[in-house]
């Protein structure tokens, strides 16, 4: 009864989401307890494999979307025929629209170590009948070798939660996990554009950006990473050398939420964690 009542409710909050919506859905259907696989249509013309108990998914099945804003500014970015890449793509929420922005003459390059969350992902790539997406089981640092993986177990709601740096709740897998620099698969895979990066990692951004280094310097992608402080601070990480990082190339930081893009007046605007924008200053954003 619950679940037939979900989905009724999904129907109307995926089209009409005011103020205080999400309070109310947690109260009736707390991803805690409400279970439902199904595969519901996404973005218009794709489709996706959701479970519920995983909080991201419970976000798309009642909202439609998981970080509106962040899929809001790809659309925006992302040319028709651009190569782009998603690092922590987790089961594709932001893959998808990637990969039908850029359409069957670009490419899409998405990264996840966890084979959980890889083996959704490519379930969902090959639901959309996708081949211009190519899916690697491999995490990305500024070094190449093997990592630990710390995951989630199957109780938590963030199901999306996977680290190479130890974070609470998360375990130990019992194996290590490729690892590779942007730079290096960029190069082996032969690609001679870059127009788009996203990176949600739990704390690895800033080593990913530091191992693509190279493609920034010669692409000018727009990149887009999520700044976690204690996630950072944990994988030895600040805010204060990415944005070195990214004045000395000649780029320009945005933060994005909700509300839009602006700009970031200072340090991250006293926020612990925030979707970051770096523009090269060639490409200036209208925010």
């Amino acid at each position: 009864m619950r679940n037939a009542l979900a989905k009724i409710v999904a129907v109307f909050t995926r089209r009409f989401y005011p103020r205080g919506t999400q309070r109310m859905l947690r109260l009736l259907f707390s991803p805690a307890k409400l279970r439902i696989k199904s595969v519901i249509n996404y973005d218009g013309t794709l489709k996706i494999n959701i479970d519920t108990s995983s909080y991201v998914e419970w976000e798309l099945f009642f909202r439609g979307y998981y970080e509106k804003w962040v899929i809001d500014l790809m659309r925006r970015l992302i040319p028709q025929s651009g190569v782009v890449v998603d690092a922590g793509a987790n089961i594709g929420t932001h893959t998808l629209i990637m990969t039908k922005l850029v359409g069957s003459s670009g490419r899409v390059l998405a990264f996840d170590p966890d084979a959980k969350s890889a083996n959704r992902l490519t379930e969902n790539v090959n639901l959309n009948n996708f081949t211009n997406t190519k899916i690697f089981r491999s995490g990305l640092s500024d070094k190449e070798g093997a990592m630990t993986l710390f995951s989630y177990s199957d109780e938590m709601l963030d199901q999306g939660t996977a680290s190479l740096y130890e974070l609470p709740k998360l375990e130990k897998t019992e194996r290590q996990v490729e690892i590779n620099t942007l730079d290096k698969v960029l190069n082996s895979e032969n690609i001679n554009r870059l127009d788009f990066v996203r990176i949600d990692t739990r704390g690895s951004d800033f080593h990913i950006i530091l191992g693509a280094k190279q493609s920034i310097e010669k692409f000018r992608p727009y990149v887009v990473f999520e700044y976690n402080r204690d996630n950072w601070a944990n994988s030895g990480s600040s805010f204060e050398e990415a944005k070195d990082f990214f004045n000395n190339q000649n780029y320009a930081l945005y933060g994005i939420d909700r509300h839009g893009v602006h700009a970031i007046n200072k340090e991250t605007d006293g926020k612990t964690s925030y979707n970051i924008l770096a523009c090269p200053k060639e490409k200036p954003l209208k925010t």
